[in-house]
C-alpha cells in the first residue's frame, strides 16, 4: 500500500543549514507499494515499523540529510508542514480514502492521505498568475520524492444583475409549537433567521457596480411568495417577514423549492437562494423527502442558480444529522451549513455573500519547471472544503524533484485551475533543490 510517513523540518530565516541539521529530528516518508522498501529523503531500505493507528505500517530508515524549509506551524503560512497546529487541519485532506493497492487492509488506515508531515503546503494567499512564488529549499539523494499540498481560492467580483431571495421555514417548531423547538423563537422584535437576512443584506448592499434585487419565500405547510423581487433598499427587514411561525405548520420543503423556482424562473442577471429551515420535509408531493429534493434539482436547473441551504436547530442525538440530505438539495457540499441555535445561523449565513466557485479535477493542472525541463505533475487528489465556500485543497502526487549533480537545481512547481466562471487561479512555489551525497 502506498503509505506516506513523517517528515520533521527546520525553518529558514534565512537558511543556516548547519544549525537545521543539528536542531533536526528527521522521520523520513515513506512511500511504499505493496512491499517493503521505500525512496524518499535518500534512503531506500526498508524497517519494519510498529503500529499506525490499529492497522500495522512500515516506518523507514532515518535519514538525516532529508529536510525541507521553511517550516511552518500556522494554517495560513507556507512551508514544509510540521508543528501540531497545522498538522492538526490538513490532516483532513489525507485522511484513508483510497482503496488498498494490494487487497491488504493497510489501505484502512495506511492510505497515501493519512499523514501530512513533511508535506509542503500552499496556503490561499495571493493567487494571481503574477504572484511571487513560495521559495523553500529541499536537501536530500537523488531519487528523493516530495509531496504538495494546498488550497486554491478562486473569488469573483459580482457586477450586473443579482437576485437574492430568501425561503423562510416558518413552521411551527420555529416557535416551539406542538412540543418542538423552539429552534428560532422570536424575542425583542427580532430572531436569526431575520439576522441573517441582515448581514446577508449588508454584504450585498457594500457590492460596487450590482444591481441587487431581492425577495422573501415563507413556508410551512404551503408556500407563497411574502415579498416579491424588488430593489434591495425596499426589502422589509423586518419580524413579520422573516421570523414567527405558523403554529400548526408542517415542513414543506416541495412547494417551498417550486414557489422559489415560479419566482425566478424568467428573471435575468444571478441568483442567489437563501433556504434556512429547521426541519426534514415533512410533507411533500408524495413522499416527502424525495419530493423535496426533486423540487430542489428543478431549482437548481434556472440558469445562473446558487442554492444555499442553512439549517438551525440540529442537536446531536436528537435528530438525524440533515448535512447529507442538505448536501443531496444544494448540489453542492460547500453550500450547507448545519447551526444549533440563532448566534451560530446568523455567523454561518455572514460567510456566503457569492455565487459558488466550482473547480472540477480535470480543470487542474500541475507542472514543474527547470531550466527548458517541463514535466506534468498528477494531482491526485482535490475536493472542496466543508466548511468554506469557494475553497478547495488539492494534493499532487509523490515525484522526484528535478537535480543536476554538484549544483543546487532550481525548480517551479506551478499550479492552476479554471472554474466554472471562466477564470484561472493559481499558485507557484520555487524549491532549491541540494542534492547530497548517501
Amino acid at each position: 500500500m502506498l503509505n506516506l510517513h513523517t517528515l520533521r523540518l527546520v525553518r529558514m530565516m534565512p537558511l543556516r543549514r548547519t544549525a537545521a541539521v543539528t536542531g533536526l529530528t528527521v522521520l523520513t516518508t515513506a512511500l511504499t507499494w505493496g512491499c517493503k522498501n521505500a525512496s524518499f529523503g535518500g534512503k531506500e531500505q526498508g524497517v519494519q515499523g510498529k503500529k499506525r493507528g490499529a492497522v500495522a505500517g512500515d516506518l523507514q530508515a532515518v535519514d538525516p540529510k532529508a529536510y525541507g524549509t521553511p517550516t511552518t506551524d500556522a494554517i495560513s503560512k507556507a512551508g514544509w508542514t510540521q508543528g501540531p497546529a497545522v498538522k492538526s487541519q490538513i490532516d483532513g485532506l489525507f485522511t484513508p480514502s483510497v482503496p488498498t493497492i494490494g487487497g491488504n487492509d493497510e489501505g484502512q488506515n495506511g492510505s497515501i492521505h493519512n499523514d501530512s508531515s513533511g508535506v509542503l503546503w500552499l496556503p490561499c494567499a495571493d493567487q494571481g498568475l503574477n504572484a511571487s512564488p513560495l521559495k523553500s529549499e529541499f536537501f536530500a539523494k537523488e531519487g528523493a520524492k516530495v509531496r504538495v499540498a494546498g488550497e486554491l481560492c478562486p473569488t469573483t467580483q459580482i457586477t450586473g444583475d443579482v437576485n437574492v431571495l430568501f425561503v423562510i421555514d416558518r413552521s411551527g417548531s420555529m416557535e416551539g409549537a406542538g412540543g418542538e423547538g423552539p429552534n428560532d423563537k422570536t424575542s425583542g422584535g427580532s430572531c436569526g433567521r431575520l439576522r441573517a437576512a441582515q448581514a446577508l443584506t449588508d454584504k450585498f448592499k457594500s457590492m460596487p457596480n450590482v444591481n441587487v434585487r431581492a425577495g422573501v419565500v415563507n413556508f410551512s405547510t404551503s408556500a407563497r411568495t411574502a415579498a416579491g423581487m424588488a430593489p434591495l433598499s425596499q426589502l422589509p427587514l423586518n419580524a413579520s417577514l422573516f421570523c414567527g411561525a405558523d403554529l400548526a405548520g408542517l415542513t414543506n420543503y416541495y412547494a417551498a423549492f417550486s414557489e422559489a423556482t415560479s419566482v425566478l424562473s424568467k428573471i435575468q442577471g444571478k441568483k442567489i437562494v437563501y433556504f434556512i429551515s429547521d426541519g426534514s420535509p415533512t410533507l411533500g408531493l408524495g413522499d416527502a423527502r424525495s419530493s423535496g429534493l426533486q423540487a430542489a434539482q428543478a431549482l437548481r436547473q434556472v440558469p445562473d442558480v446558487t442554492l444555499y441551504a442553512l439549517f438551525v436547530g440540529y442537536t446531536s442525538g436528537k435528530t438525524t444529522n440533515p448535512q447529507g440530505y442538505l448536501e443531496q438539495i444544494t448540489g453542492d457540499p460547500q453550500a450547507v451549513r448545519v447551526t444549533t441555535n440563532a448566534q451560530e445561523l446568523v455567523q454561518a449565513a455572514s460567510g456566503l455573500g457569492q455565487p459558488i466557485i466550482v473547480i472540477k479535477k480535470e480543470d487542474i493542472v500541475a507542472q514543474l519547471s527547470s531550466g527548458n525541463s517541463n514535466r506534468a505533475i498528477k494531482i491526485e487528489r482535490l475536493e472542496p472544503s466543508k466548511d468554506t465556500p469557494n475553497r478547495y485543497h488539492w494534493v499532487t502526487e509523490p515525484f522526484e524533484l528535478i537535480s543536476e549533480a554538484g549544483k543546487p537545481t532550481l525548480q517551479q512547481l506551478g499550479v492552476t485551475a479554471t472554474t466554472s466562471l471562466g477564470g484561472t487561479v493559481s499558485t507557484t512555489t520555487d524549491i532549491t533543490y541540494h542534492r547530497t551525497t548517501p
